[in-house]
């Protein structure tokens, strides 16, 4: 053979093997993003999917986030939930102390981390002044966090000799010469803390100008039903054995050796609170908003309920005009009578004021007296990683609470101008499209023909209602070349006044209560009187949530929402519209569930009222709304979701009809504006698909991120609590009973009549659409 020959020969080779290895080096990426072998049903029943597969880093990061919780061993025409959570169920531990875990408390965590960074490392000096008071609280924060500042148990006691002669049970001899209520008012506006009476601040349904205070119920330390139904007295039993060890451990901390009755002592703070839950009506029979507005000015308020005329006194209204909107009223004439009829022992009524005063400030106290507290009430905490981060988010979080906008500004402006605008932008467009879509469903149905006049007007003042992002006053404060913080301090003007008289050396306890006593006269009762605005964010921007309220009829999308596991400017659109266009359809459909058609566009609650209702809607549309709302009410309570075991077994269709409704009508507008998005700004082309879920449609994944976005792990008690207080069914009911009832679903994966999400249409809930 010649040199040519062998040169041939060896390029041959080469070559040869040069393919081998390209082919072995494709094969094993398409490996990588390979999913795990699929059931036989789900591979008979899906359609598949044609296009592309994208090569975007950010496809693949949406790709990796779905693919932790897909189980394809489940068929998602039987158990989407199963389908889109399990492997994250499975792999997901509840950390110690926490009650759960889930997909919406890992975006929180991931917020709340970003803050905790820029804190540690910001130089105050050049900051506004509502910066330099956010770091000086977080700084007085951790240092207390990272070495005590010491048991506050004496500072707790003489506080309570002060106030009302001591914790009775603690104290020999035992008489107080103060006010129960005007004490109660005096805790709420200089510790934000609610006891017989709670409260809320917000527009005057009736005088949407104007802001209003809304006194509701007491605030119980357990659940409504764990003192009225007998099915929960083992909770009350361990509620009481609770009550009696944290009161051991208090008087351990205080040094008190005096003789005490814990048992008969607890047992009467408990039967002080029966009485007043029995005199609560619960929240799933006062959805027609009329029973619940009470409007009373403070002498009024005196004349009707005379033993509580002391609790208006101690918030010291400076105008008798102030409205006061009774939202219980059955429970006011029952307080008023009690304290009036001395049938409830004075001493008692103390010691339960005492409680929760010593509860309150439970993180001042030895650690085992507020981790007692935690396990009392069930308190949430984040999860924990390490001890030192963790008490930097709880720091982070209280300021949260009682300074909204501080760690919200610094939050949003991390962002960066650029982003913020593009962002912003593209939830606008996708707000307007949830919009249009919703109003198109509406046309759909027949009896609804006679109010969509009033229906479409709603929604299109809801479009000038939208606040995105973060509110008007940070733009000055953020504006990178020439920051001008005038709008942001004067907003916290009562902060830093209040914060200028309070020496550097002071404790984090002295700290945080100017903190409350700041935060109610800026967020709550400091605000009673002054003209509503509609803009009015409510809450932080530093806070994963979004909400519908009907007195503003606007809708509240903060930042920290537009993240994942709803949102990345970087995803598909099917992802972020099977994510955050639902949660935009979801609220928006609150302006049209139960308690919405009750609000008109201004959110003035409609005077056209009968016993059962009061609505705008046409007495047609009112009859089909019903029978709408009873299908949804009726489906949630029949078919018993979530639990198996307990006490509790099924969601109350009755108690979460307004979410429950708000879910199915919001899901389906949301799909239908991502289809207007790709006919109309993709040029109708499908979108590229996910590597890893090649086989998956553009549609396919729009459900999947909702389902996945309600992955939670949950303790049985947690639960049960939240079926029994909260308005929102748990996250199981709301991922398969929303799919059951969008036939769109089935469609995309090819599920067959009759399967568990693809029921007999006789037994679908037609919700906000009439097809």
């Amino acid at each position: 053979m010649g040199k040519t020959g062998l040169l041939v020969l060896i390029l041959t080779v080469c070559v040869a093997l040069l393919g081998i290895t390209i082919t072995n080096l494709v094969f094993t990426l398409i490996d990588h993003f390979k999913p795990e072998p699929q059931s036989e049903i789900l591979k008979s029943n899906r359609p598949r999917a044609t296009g592309d597969i994208s090569k975007k880093p950010e496809f693949a990061d949406a790709a990796k986030r779905l693919l932790a919780g897909l189980d394809f061993t489940q068929d998602p025409c039987d158990d989407f939930y199963a389908f889109t959570c399990n492997k994250y169920l499975e792999s997901a531990k509840i950390p110690a102390g926490a009650s759960r875990i889930g997909t919406y408390d890992d975006g929180q965590d991931i917020v709340d981390r970003k803050i905790v960074q820029i804190l540690d490392s910001i130089d105050p000096k050049s900051e506004s002044e509502t910066v330099k008071l956010v770091k000086r609280v977080y700084d007085s924060c951790v240092k207390n966090a990272e070495k005590s500042e010491g048991d506050k148990s004496k500072e707790l006691e003489q506080e309570l000799k002060a106030k009302i002669g001591g914790f009775p049970m603690f104290t020999k001899k035992w008489n107080s010469n103060t006010d129960l209520l005007k004490v109660a008012a005096e805790w709420l506006q200089n510790d934000n803390l609610q006891t017989f009476i709670s409260h809320e601040v917000t527009a005057d349904f009736r005088n949407v100008e104007k802001i209003a205070l809304f006194l509701g119920g007491p605030k119980l330390n357990q659940p409504l039903d764990f003192y009225l139904k007998s099915t929960f007295q083992s909770k009350l039993l361990k509620y009481k054995e609770g009550l009696i060890d944290l009161l051991k451990k208090f008087a351990k901390s205080i040094g008190y050796k005096g003789e005490v009755d814990y048992e008969k002592e607890v047992s009467e703070m408990i039967t002080l609170e029966i009485k007043l839950a029995m005199n609560v009506v619960p929240d799933d029979l006062l959805t027609n908003q009329k029973f619940g507005y009470n409007p009373f000015n403070v002498s009024e308020f005196r004349e009707s309920f005379d033993k509580l005329g002391s609790f208006v006194d101690g918030l010291k209204f400076e105008s008798n005009d102030y409205n006061l909107i009774v939202t219980q009223p059955r429970y006011y004439e029952a307080l008023n009578t009690l304290i009036k009829l001395n049938t409830v022992n004075e001493s008692t009524w103390y010691n339960y004021l005492g409680l929760k005063y010593l509860m309150h400030f439970k993180d001042f106290i030895n650690g085992e007296v507020g981790e007692q507290v935690d396990l009392i009430l069930a308190v949430t905490r984040h999860p924990k990683e390490a001890v030192s981060t963790d008490d930097k988010i709880e720091c982070m979080d209280t300021i949260r609470d009682l300074m909204p906008y501080g760690p919200g500004f610094i939050y949003v402006r991390s962002i960066g101008a650029e982003n913020r605008k593009k962002i912003v932008d593209d939830i606008r467009l996708q707000a307007e499209l949830v919009i249009d879509s919703f109003l198109e469903n509406v046309a759909t149905i027949k009896f609804m023909e006679d109010s969509v006049k009033e229906i479409t007007e709603k929604a299109n003042e809801i479009r000038k209602n939208l606040n995105l992002g973060y509110p008007a006053f940070f733009e000055g404060a953020m504006n990178e070349t020439n920051a001008d913080n005038a709008e942001l301090d004067e907003y916290h003007k009562q902060y830093i006044d209040d914060f200028d008289k309070i020496e550097k050396d002071k404790s984090y306890f002295e700290i945080l209560r100017a903190l409350s006593k700041a935060y109610q006269k800026t967020e709550r009762l400091g605000r009673v009187g002054k003209t509503a605005d509609r803009s009015d964010f409510q809450a932080s921007p530093a806070t994963v949530n979004a909400w519908y309220a009907p007195e503003y009829n606007s809708i509240t999308i903060p930042f920290a929402t537009l993240n994942p596991p709803y949102y990345n400017y970087g995803y598909p659109q099917a992802y972020n519209y099977g994510g955050q266009g639902g949660t935009l359809g979801h609220e928006l459909t609150h302006a049209f569930d139960s308690m919405g058609v009750q609000y008109d566009p201004s959110g003035t609650l409609s005077r056209n009222c009968t016993l059962e209702y009061c609505t705008w809607l046409r007495p047609k549309s009112v009859d089909g709304f019903l029978d709408m709302a009873q299908c949804v009410i009726s489906q949630y309570s029949e078919q018993c979701c979530p639990l198996e075991t307990g006490n509790v077994h099924c969601a109350n269709g009755e108690l979460t009809q307004g979410e429950n409704i708000a879910d199915i009508g919001g899901q389906l507008a949301s799909f239908n504006a991502y289809r207007t998005w790709i006919s109309k700004y993709n040029n109708g082309a499908e979108e590229e698909g996910l590597p890893g879920l090649d086989d998956f449609t553009s549609n396919q994944i729009f459900w999947i991120s909702y389902g996945f976005s309600w992955c939670m792990k949950q303790k049985e008690e947690s639960l049960v609590n939240q079926m029994l207080t909260n308005e929102h069914a748990p996250g199981k009911c709301r991922v398969n009973q929303v799919m059951q009832d969008i036939p769109q679903f089935a469609k995309d994966f090819g599920c067959k009549r009759g399967q568990t999400l693809f029921p007999p249409a006789e037994k679908r809930c037609k919700v906000w659409t009439g097809v």
